[in-house]
């Protein structure tokens, strides 16, 4: 298993536990990979975070196989509870962490990301709700607290 870090504390915690940790700020560090080197790529509740989300989705692309798989989580900032909190006048919340919002410096819908992805030659292959209740959530898909997405590059 491989990861990056921006905490040298938490790289070191990662690398007792056996993990490939390299220190590196997405935000604009080149990824330590080679071209094409991974199978599948995670990166969830991470773009939120984010300064500058366009970088790290074409390293992603660059250093995931053709045949690779990305997946990617994020809260959705439209989500049902959000637009309750709207209408009663309060602002939208995507994270109960301490903080201003949890730290979260972007948020997204979910056709929001999907157009950003496309943007940056990946494909939405599978769309998937986090929590209970699963059969309303699907059907309620662009109402969920939390989405992920399964995407594929299109070369």
């Amino acid at each position: 298993m491989y990861a990056v870090e921006l905490s040298e504390g938490a790289a070191n915690k990662a690398k007792e536990k056996g993990i490939k940790v390299s220190i590196c700020d997405i935000n604009s560090d080149e990824l330590p990979y080679e071209d094409n080197f991974f199978d599948c790529i995670t990166f969830i509740d991470v773009i939120e975070h984010l300064i500058e989300p366009y970088h790290i989705l074409k390293e992603i692309k660059r250093v995931l196989k053709p045949n690779g798989v990305f997946i990617i989580g994020t809260a959705n900032v439209a989500s049902f509870s959000n637009r309750i909190r709207i209408l009663i006048g309060r602002r939208p919340r995507t994270s109960f962490d301490i903080g201003w919002d949890g730290g979260h410096l972007l948020y997204f819908t979910p056709n929001e990301l999907t157009e950003l992805l496309k943007q940056y030659g990946f494909e939405v292959i599978g769309r998937y709700a986090s929590g209970n209740l699963q059969l309303l959530r699907r059907l309620l898909f662009n109402l969920t607290g939390e989405f992920i997405f399964k995407c594929k590059v299109v070369k």
